[in-house]
């Protein structure tokens, strides 16, 4: 029972992450609408929208740098904010889970903490880049998206788990 409710909680999650990457590539400002626990996604939809934001920061030209690194701000504060909500929930529930469970579980944290790390990183770089570093800059941030969803991918399987 225990699992079944942490797996829900990871979905939502998942939501809340996709939702966030599909915010930063629209065009037009969106409104935000909080993501309710009964919507599913599968780590394929995951996968096609992460995707699809790697595209538009690739399309990004140096002039919009302003734009494109306060949209990823934005969506970097929303993965903080998943990431310690996550983590509360596990230390509220730690005591419920079999050290299995509990140790797979720190293990997913502490790799989501260190993507986020490296694509804030990447990011603080390619805010400082210069037009002639931009075009590498934003294949370091995207690469650093990329690796961040690795790790989601990993931590689905471990909430299947």
């Amino acid at each position: 029972m225990k699992h079944i409710k942490i797996l829900n909680w990871f979905r939502v999650f998942l939501v809340t992450i996709l939702a966030t990457f599909t915010l930063a590539s629209c065009d037009s400002k969106v409104s935000e609408q909080s993501t309710t626990a009964d919507q599913e996604v599968s780590m394929d939809d995951v996968q096609e929208n992460l995707e699809t934001t790697y595209q538009t920061f690739e399309g990004y030209l140096y002039d919009q740098k302003k734009e494109m690194v306060e949209r990823a701000n934005k969506r970097m504060d929303r993965i903080n904010h998943e990431i310690e909500t996550m983590e509360q929930h596990f230390n509220d529930h730690a005591s419920e889970m079999q050290d299995s469970l509990q140790e797979n579980t720190m293990t997913m944290l502490n790799e989501l903490k260190v993507k986020k790390m490296e694509l804030s990183q990447n990011l603080d770089k390619l805010e400082s880049s210069s037009s002639e570093a931009w075009n590498k800059m934003k294949g370091s941030f995207n690469k650093a998206l990329k690796e961040l969803e690795s790790s989601l991918d990993k931590a689905g399987e471990t909430m299947k788990g």
